[in-house]
């Protein structure tokens, strides 16, 4: 079962994700993912919309996994 699939049984509401990348160097694990969704909400007025205003990077950084640091790089809208 690859990852995406291990994404899907164990964290449905992660469907939305996209896993780009995954890698192990030594003590360390590196996801790479970004919202695959085409509509997302304005944070301002709500109105839903198709028009990417700009994308950014989140970092998460306290999962373990296997004895091994995670690191989630997420790119969200």
């Amino acid at each position: 079962m690859c990852l995406a699939q291990w994404i899907d049984v164990l964290l449905p509401h992660l469907t939305v994700l996209t896993v780009e990348d995954a890698k192990r160097e030594g003590g360390m694990v590196n996801i790479r993912a970004r919202v695959s969704g085409v509509r997302a909400a304005c944070t301002s007025c709500g109105g839903v919309s198709a028009w990417v205003h700009g994308r950014y990077v989140r970092r998460l950084k306290d999962a373990v996994m296997g004895g091994a640091c995670v690191i989630i790089e997420l790119v969200v809208r």
